[in-house]
């Protein structure tokens, strides 16, 4: 268990009635007290009427100090109360934590209640642990209780492993059967010509979907024309699939273990069609089929995909995405024209090299390796030329940063102290003092290769191999073989503090820090660069966690983005794993890729960076113009994996005093509703006011953040 004594209230799941009231519940625990404590009273008033004309249970499942779950329930009209009798049974129980049963089995119950009982008990037991199954019907002869006169729910929290936890409700009387299931990801609905996906999701129960396909439903989505539903959906990191059906339709989507996985797989460098429908029917593979160069353009009709649906008119819908970027969709009816071609991507075809800028530090150590695999060392004359034939072999340079501390220029120091210089031949050579040492910039090609520009002077800017096997000023522009190098990084804490100071004032480095906050930010930031290409990092993230936390709250774009997915997250437990590596692209939006990147290197030792980048560039931007540079560096740990446990860190953050903090200045963003930078386009707080707004009954919008998180929490 974890420390039991500092009294943070968590609130797994909370129900009252038919509903869940989680996030609800969270905003009235009364984070001043100790331990915090939860007041609430179970009434219409506080939670609407949830299920009109039975009386009401409001169920809370909660823990403290992410110790042993516990049920607390009041019967409509009572109160609940929960603090200190209740932290203090916290802290003598020994039983294991739910998260730790929950890595080790495939299901956990975190806890149940039947009407105003406490039933986890029973309901655990009844869990087939070898199947990882349970089956029950919620009454008074299963649960052996006596609710006489009244119609009760059944609530349950419960997750499998590398899960959210979940709530089912269900009414009295009828079958509950619970068996593996992964999220159920939603990622676009039209009925008709009508964007219907917040409905559609807001429809998802029990991690599957049952609608009808009706106007009464969605509206009329195409007035005086027969509609067609289409949702594409994913359960998990599986392969998207489409479902369609017509109007006045019951469209059914369920989970089917016996099914193979087909996992999804994206090009990073292409059009990537995800699923297509022409009326009623897939036609996924046919639109695949006719991209042509990285675009698409032909005319939806019946010349096209064959007559789908006789005597009705058609809509066409369509959901892509370049690379592996966020998804986009086209609806519209048929004989349309469709015409997608490749948008100008950040990481341009045109713009061969990104720089390195913000990487590297002084104090850092590197070693620099030949396209053809020979390494930088020092010959008896002190040239320096490529005779290493190991990385131990390798002469180790230590990074300097001539000038302004933001200098994009580096220089190199050799290990006897003396600085890499110039000769009059162009070669480069050992014993130079730091006057005469030359200046470097390196870049990266987006095949993954690293060029070495010299800054100043009048010869070529790149650094190359001679036909001798010496390096020297090269007397060409081009990017040959002869000038491509990979580079081995050795980050230094002198480095990191110097480079700090170079992209942040001194004033970033002073006040106190949420840790739990931290947490989220790291696995957001130094999370995504491990299940981005970077794999495993060495140390403690605490470590440096708190100083990259700092760093970045100087950038409003970044902590916005951030403020968003954790609200977001309050609202909707299951998000999909390219929704939380947004943060990446709201980091290079900023400009400050580079610099964070280094930071999260501040834990590790020597490793290669020039594939790593190109993979992180690969998932930010949607692609790279080089065909190769989808290969290097494998994910350092599953995305599954990450994004459960980066959801677990916001829920945890979301149930402390600076979470409760956040959720109130949203709260009242929402009162306030301030339009001036609400976005015109794709996801962001337009995104999430839709999301929050089917959860909320007042229908209030979610306005912007400007500054998501106090300066001192």
């Amino acid at each position: 268990m974890a420390n039991q004594n500092t009294g943070v209230l968590q609130i797994v799941g909370a129900a009252y009635g038919l509903k869940q009231v989680t996030a609800q519940v969270i905003k009235l625990v009364n984070r001043q007290a100790y331990p915090e404590s939860l007041t609430v009273l179970a009434s219409n008033q506080t939670f609407g009427d949830t299920w009109i004309g039975h009386e009401k249970t409001l169920t809370v499942v909660y823990r403290y100090d992410g110790g042993p779950t516990f049920v607390a329930t009041a019967s409509e009209g009572q109160t609940l109360n929960i603090g200190v009798p209740q932290f203090e049974q916290a802290a003598q129980t020994h039983a294991p934590a739910p998260q730790d049963e929950a890595t080790q089995s495939g299901l956990t119950v975190w806890g149940a209640s039947f009407g105003p009982v406490d039933v986890s008990t029973t309901v655990r037991s009844l869990v087939d642990g070898a199947a990882k199954t349970l089956s029950l019907v919620p009454d008074n002869v299963t649960f052996n209780a006596a609710c006489e006169g009244k119609r009760s729910a059944f609530v349950i929290v419960a997750s499998y492993s590398g899960q959210v936890p979940f709530i089912d409700i269900v009414v009295e009387g009828n079958p509950y059967a619970l068996s593996y299931r992964p999220p159920l990801h939603i990622l676009s609905a039209f009925y008709g010509l009508k964007d219907v996906t917040d409905i559609v999701r807001a429809s998802v129960s029990r991690r599957r979907l049952s609608v009808s396909a009706s106007s009464s439903v969605f509206g009329d989505g195409w007035p005086a024309m027969r509609k067609t539903l289409h949702v594409v959906y994913r359960y998990g990191d599986r392969k998207p699939q489409m479902a369609a059906t017509t109007e006045n339709q019951l469209l059914h989507i369920d989970y089917d273990q016996a099914t193979p996985a087909g996992q999804a797989s994206l090009d990073p460098r292409a059009l990537n069609i995800i699923a297509a429908a022409y009326g009623p029917v897939d036609v996924t593979a046919k639109v695949a089929a006719l991209v042509e160069n990285g675009s698409l353009s032909f005319t939806a009709d019946s010349m096209t995909f064959g007559d789908t649906w006789p005597a009705a008119v058609k809509s066409f819908s369509l959901v892509y995405s370049w690379g592996t970027t966020a998804v986009s969709s086209v609806n519209v009816p048929e004989e349309t024209p469709v015409s997608i071609t490749q948008p100008e991507p950040t990481f341009a075809a045109d713009r061969t090299f990104v720089s390195l800028a913000g990487l590297l530090a002084a104090g850092d150590e590197i070693k620099l390796q030949t396209a053809a695999g020979g390494y930088w060392s020092l010959a008896a004359d002190g040239q320096i030329a490529a005779l290493g034939t190991s990385s131990d072999a390798a002469e180790v340079f230590t990074i300097g940063v001539p000038e302004a501390l933001d200098s994009a220029a580096i220089t190199l120091r050799c290990r006897d102290g003396s600085y890499v210089s110039a000769g009059p031949d162009g070669t480069l050579r050992a014993g130079g003092s730091v006057e005469d040492a030359v200046q470097l910039m390196a870049s990266l090609q987006a095949n993954g290769a690293i060029n070495i520009g010299v800054v100043g002077g009048a010869g070529a800017p790149f650094i190359a191999v001679t036909a001798t096997g010496a390096i020297a000023v090269d007397g060409s522009y081009d990017t040959n073989f002869s000038t491509c190098f990979n580079l081995l990084l050795n980050p230094t804490r002198a480095g990191n503090a110097s480079h700090l100071q170079a992209f942040a004032s001194e004033t970033m480095l002073d006040g106190p820090v949420d840790m739990k906050l931290v947490k989220v930010v790291w696995k957001l930031t130094g999370g995504c660069f491990l299940v981005t290409g970077l794999g495993p990092l060495l140390g403690d993230p605490r470590d440096i966690g708190p100083t990259l936390y700092r760093f970045l709250r100087r950038y409003p774009g970044v902590m916005n983005k951030i403020a968003v997915l954790i609200a977001t997250i309050n609202c909707n437990r299951a998000m999909p794993s390219s929704a939380l590596l947004s943060v990446l692209k709201a980091i290079h939006e900023a400009g400050i890729l580079m610099p964070v990147l280094r930071l999260t290197l501040a834990t590790s030792g020597w490793m290669g960076i020039s594939w790593a980048i190109v993979t992180i560039l690969t998932k930010v931007q949607g692609g790279v113009a080089t065909a190769g540079a989808v290969q290097g560096a494998e994910p350092g740990e599953s995305i599954s994996g990450w994004a459960y446990e980066t959801t677990m860190d916001m829920l945890d953050y979301i149930n402390s005093t600076g979470g409760a903090a956040l959720m109130l200045a949203y709260e009242r963003m929402i009162s306030a509703d301030q339009p001036i930078l609400r976005r015109a386009h794709g996801g962001g707080v337009s995104g999430l006011r839709a999301r929050m707004a089917q959860q909320d009954p007042s229908g209030s919008s979610v306005g912007p953040m400007p500054r998501p998180f106090p300066a001192h929490v």
